[in-house]
């Protein structure tokens, strides 16, 4: 065969193993996409009553996520589905009839799988992070203007105390006005952008009765776009404080007034870790810009076992293709759906070996390796028996 054909022939099975794969890779990219974003359903319900746009927009903001596990799973399905329809189909015994050897026509297969490979490190560790960054900062402005319609509505917002709540300095307002409160309700008179006027703030216990009431007639109001956090500066403040006993059905108050409360009160709409590292979060070219010199091998360890994951599993296409060529010929069916249940089986059983070990053996994330190691070993094996009974 001329060398003008056999290019053709490697750009036909490259054009439809890369085709085949970008298929794939949506599909399930999107129903990756669903999952996540069903842990999101109460940020995504406020943003579609802001805008139908901001919706759209923070869903297109997780798809590079989804992207960097459906495209490593998307290539071995497109990769097992062509060679297997090529094997049924009878192309690859009639390229073989044409003395194409099988290196050549397997190379559009490597090709394309260390072309999906450097994608999917991109997505993993560049793309995903400044996705999954920008989602949180665009989170927590559709929260703030969220946050200013419900108090311009004069409806109570209501805001949960304790490890999951959202602030930790109405924790301290509860216990410098006594009791155990569960829960904070906040309803304000008038709002504008920088200042609210007749705050109320009412301190409820596991039941909902009252402990405390706060009312200031002036705060101002100061949000962090970047970390989330609302505080406000209390002026004019009135402080009634309840104090029951078992003894007294209505019990006492206390009653105090402050012309401005010593610290302002920090609430954040979306809490999280501050100041540590989030790898998932930060693109890989600016990890030397934020982890600190005296972490072991210079990273966290979690930055360390996404590092591992991300380029283990990014890596998975060029591993897999050793087995899924040879797999594809003995088990290539005419039917799609047997064509797929391999691939499936193949990615299942890649991906839970790396999670097992990466389990077992803890640490910085290095039992994701071992997958692809067991194929470098069996390659080995083979390539060793085949030269030793070719000596013989």
């Amino acid at each position: 065969m001329s060398a003008k054909g056999s290019a053709t022939i490697r750009k036909y099975l490259f054009r439809d193993v890369f085709l085949s794969t970008i298929g794939a890779s949506i599909a399930l990219s999107v129903i990756l996409l669903y999952a996540n974003l069903s842990k999101h359903d109460e940020v995504l319900l406020e943003a579609m009553s802001v805008s139908p746009g901001a919706f759209i927009e923070l869903v297109c903001l997780m798809f590079p996520y989804a992207l960097s596990m459906g495209l490593p799973f998307g290539f071995c399905l497109a990769a097992l589905f062509c060679v297997g329809r090529w094997s049924a189909g009878n192309e690859i015994t009639a390229l073989h009839s044409l003395g194409f050897p099988s290196w050549s026509w397997q190379s559009p297969v490597f090709l394309s799988a260390f072309v999906v490979s450097i994608l999917c490190w991109l997505s993993s560790l560049v793309w995903a992070p400044i996705a999954r960054a920008n989602f949180d900062f665009r989170k927590k402005e559709i929260a703030w203007n969220n946050l200013g319609k419900i108090v311009r509505g004069g409806t109570e917002l209501e805001l949960p105390l304790g490890k999951e709540g959202g602030s930790r300095a109405l924790e301290g307002l509860s216990a410098v006005l006594g009791g155990q409160s569960e829960r904070a309700v906040l309803t304000v008179g008038h709002a504008s952008a920088d200042e609210w006027r007749n705050l109320r703030i009412i301190l409820l216990d596991d039941r909902g009765g009252p402990l405390s009431v706060l009312h200031a007639k002036r705060a101002d109001v100061h949000y962090d776009r970047s970390g989330g956090n609302l505080s406000l500066a209390l002026c004019e403040v009135d402080v009634d404080r309840l104090e029951t006993s078992q003894e007294e059905e209505f019990g006492s108050h206390t009653f105090l007034s402050f012309e401005k409360w010593k610290e302002p009160l920090a609430i954040s709409l979306h809490p999280e870790v501050e100041g540590t590292f989030q790898p998932k979060r930060v693109p890989v070219y600016l990890w030397a810009d934020t982890f600190e010199p005296t972490q072991p091998l210079f990273l966290p360890r979690d930055a360390w076992e996404h590092l591992n994951k991300s380029l283990a599993l990014g890596s998975s296409p060029f591993f897999l293709s050793f087995a899924l060529i040879p797999l594809g010929v003995l088990k290539g069916r005419r039917e799609r759906t047997a064509n797929l249940f391999w691939g499936v089986l193949a990615c299942l059983i890649f991906y839970l070996l790396g999670f097992t070990f990466s389990s077992l053996i803890g640490g910085l994330g290095f039992g994701w390796w071992v997958p692809s190691l067991l194929i470098v070993l069996s390659l080995f094996y083979k390539t060793l028996k085949i030269n030793t009974l070719w000596k013989k």
